[in-house]
Order: structure tokens, then sequence, then C-alpha cells
């Protein structure tokens, strides 16, 4: 009936019953995304996270990054971003739509404000995307976690994400989507005309009209 805050409303009551299963806290979640309860949207996330890990492929990365960031900045909305990312790190989380090394980037920051550089650091090990590395290795708040530590070599980080684009690639040559993976990998050791080299090879194989029949994902 096109009116997401009394369904809501509705499926709090019913999330919040013994016998509440994952099922209601996923509509919670999509009710309250939807009336723009970004609060409770978060609770939601962090709930299904530490109850139910197994199920969070259900929850696209991109809506996780959408409602957190839209939260603002400040000691209230940085809680609510600590439960959830802390729950998703302990719950292994993994998107194929998206890397999850930027959630990692933020709960080390929030574990470095809340003095504990040692868990920080143990987070901040698994990012693995050179870029998100980088700003870490630019911005002063990350130094005490950064400073000497192998694990932010940037040229082995961007060599080691080379070859394993790479090697996604070969392992699935009817993705267009790791074609670009090797591109960007390329452009983050600045090895722009093998870059160029590869995206034109791509043109050049395409330009019969075959990209639908090699790549699943062309019209992407």
């Amino acid at each position: 009936l096109d009116d997401p805050a009394k369904a809501h409303a509705l499926f709090v009551r019913s999330s919040e019953s013994d016998e509440a299963e994952v099922t209601a806290w996923q509509y919670r979640l999509q009710s309250a995304d939807e009336s723009g309860d970004l609060v409770d949207a978060m609770h939601c996330m962090t709930e299904i996270a530490q109850r139910w890990p197994e199920t969070l492929d259900r929850i696209p990365g991109p809506m996780i990054w959408r409602i957190q960031g839209a939260l603002g900045e400040d000691a209230a909305a940085d809680a609510l971003r600590f439960d959830l990312f802390d729950a998703l790190y302990s719950a292994h989380w993994k998107d194929k739509r998206m890397d999850p090394s930027p959630a990692w980037r933020e709960l080390a920051r929030l574990l470095l404000v809340r003095a504990d550089p040692e868990r920080a650091k143990q987070v901040a090990a698994d990012v693995d995307d050179t870029r998100v590395a980088l700003s870490m290795r630019v911005d002063k708040r990350f130094d005490a976690i950064t400073t000497n530590n192998p694990a932010f070599d940037i040229e082995r980080l961007a060599a080691a994400n080379l070859d394993k684009a790479r090697a996604e690639a070969a392992h699935d040559p009817g993705s267009l989507t790791a074609v670009t993976h090797v591109i960007s990998a390329l452009m983050d050791l600045t090895r722009y005309d093998e870059a160029l080299r590869v995206a034109d090879e791509v043109i050049a194989t395409t330009a019969d009209g075959s990209g639908p029949r090699r790549f699943r994902d062309f019209s992407q």
C-alpha cells in the first residue's frame, strides 16, 4: 500500500518476537531503508551479521556503504558504524559486489579512536586493496599502525593485486569485470601503456559485435 513507515512499525514488532527468524529482520531492514530510518537499518544489519552471518550475502555491499555513509559524522553515528563493521569483521564478511577493504579501514580508524591499536593493526592487516591501503598510508590518523608495517608496502601490495587480477581473468575468461580489474591493477602500478593495451585488445576483439557472446557481463 506504499506505506513503508507503517510496514516498518509492524516489522519491528514481528522481529522482536521470541519466534522471529532472519526473514523478519531482513524485511525490517528493507522497510527501515525505504522509510528513511537509517539508525534502525544499521541496527538490523548488525543484528543479522551477529546472529545469521551465513545470510549476509543477501545484503548488497553497496547498500551497507550507502546507509552507513548517510548517517553523518558524529559520535553517535560512529558508534553505530563500529557495531556494524565489528560484526561484519567477526563474521568474515565478503561481498562479490564490493571489496571489504574500505570497511576494515573504517573499523581500524574507530578502533584507534577507542585506543585499541593492537586490534586496529589486526583489522588493518586484512586491507588488501591498493588504493585503500595507500589512503591509510597518507592519513596521519593511521600512523600508529602503518608506519614500518610491511603490510602497507604499497608496491608489494599493488604487485600482488595484479597477480590476483590476472589469475581471476584467466580462471574466468567470460568476465569483462575481471579484465577491468587487471586494467585497474596495472594503473595502480603506473603501467599505463600496458593498461591501455589490455583495453584496446578488448575493444578490437569485440568490434565485430561479439562482445555479448564473449563476456556475460558485457552489457554492464
